[in-house]
């Protein structure tokens, strides 16, 4: 099982908590796309909203950074703020 997987049946039986602290040690191992959309999940079931629009940002964010021929490969895993333009003239 993925850790998408076993966190998703954490915040299906009402453990958005648990589910969280398995999101956040995911982020730390670097699943950063897959951590901060369960993270902006767990935040959601706990109606935190401005939380959860934070981690789908940056959910989203990664995601959309990996294709992206602007920007540097070793700049697309950063997170929201870490884009970088590379512009040639």
């Amino acid at each position: 099982m993925t850790v998408k997987q076993i966190d998703g049946a954490l915040l299906a039986t009402g453990k958005p908590a648990d589910a969280e602290r398995d999101f956040q040690a995911a982020l730390g191992l670097g699943e950063t796309g897959v951590a901060h959309l369960g993270m902006g999940s767990a935040d959601f079931a706990r109606q935190q909203w401005d939380a959860a629009a934070r981690d789908f940002a940056a959910a989203w964010t990664k995601v959309m950074n990996l294709d992206r021929f602007d920007v540097s490969p070793s700049r697309r895993t950063g997170g929201v703020e870490s884009a970088e333009l590379s512009v040639s003239v």
